[in-house]
């Protein structure tokens, strides 16, 4: 680039200065000398110049095309970035679910922390045979046969998680749909989702102290 800007300038200053010798020794404007000279050198030097400005024109165009690709490149890493970022941290919140799951006291709380670090492990874009995932799914049903078995007042409790739960269901069911390798997971989680209905029949929307004094009438009675 900068040798051919170079040989451009040197055959401007060269015609420029082959006119100039031209016209201060032999200055006679007619159509046959002076004047065919000057309109052939300028014409040369417009053809010259515009030539020079579509060059530029098109290599411009080229180093746009290019800056926008790099753009793009940039994008699109940036993006993956982002995207690994935010799998990243659904997958350490996952993980503190689960932990929060294994200590918390209550039954329900226990069932909706298991569910959410479901969800979370999905957002982390992790593979169904990831061993943490898979065993949270595989513990839902011990779970449920546990909830079968807990006194009413402990029912009670665990059917209040019933909404938390409901939402997080939803979320899951979402993911699943848009991710065919995840297909054989949606029975699963439906039919945790029934059951986990159908233990809570006639317990929601109860308080426990509704409960104790229903317990105390049939007492009195």
């Amino acid at each position: 680039m900068k040798t051919a800007i170079c040989i451009l300038y040197i055959l401007v200053i060269s015609l420029a200065g082959w006119l100039a010798y031209t016209c201060y020794w032999n200055f006679q404007f007619d159509a046959n000398n002076t004047a065919g000279i000057i309109v052939s050198t300028l014409g040369v030097l417009v053809a010259i110049l515009t030539g020079w400005q579509v060059f530029n024109a098109i290599e411009m165009r080229g180093i746009l095309k290019k800056v926008d690709d790099i753009k793009n490149t940039y994008k699109k890493s940036t993006d993956l970035l982002n995207q690994h970022d935010l799998e990243l941290m659904c997958l350490l919140e996952a993980f503190q679910l689960s932990q929060h799951a294994k200590q918390a006291e209550q039954h329900g709380n226990k069932y909706c922390l298991t569910l959410k670090a479901i969800l979370q492990f999905l957002r982390a874009n992790v593979k169904m045979d990831y061993i943490p995932f898979n065993g949270l799914i595989e513990s839902l049903p011990s779970m449920l046969d546990k909830a079968e078995k807990l006194n009413k007042i402990d029912r009670i409790q665990f059917a209040k998680a019933d909404r938390d739960c409901e939402n997080v269901y939803d979320d899951i069911i979402k993911i699943i749909d848009n991710k065919k390798e995840l297909k054989p997971l949606k029975c699963k989680i439906k039919d945790s989702r029934d059951r986990r209905k159908k233990i809570n029949e006639g317990y929601e929307g109860k308080d426990e102290l509704e409960f104790l004094n229903e317990i105390y009438a049939d007492y009195d009675k």
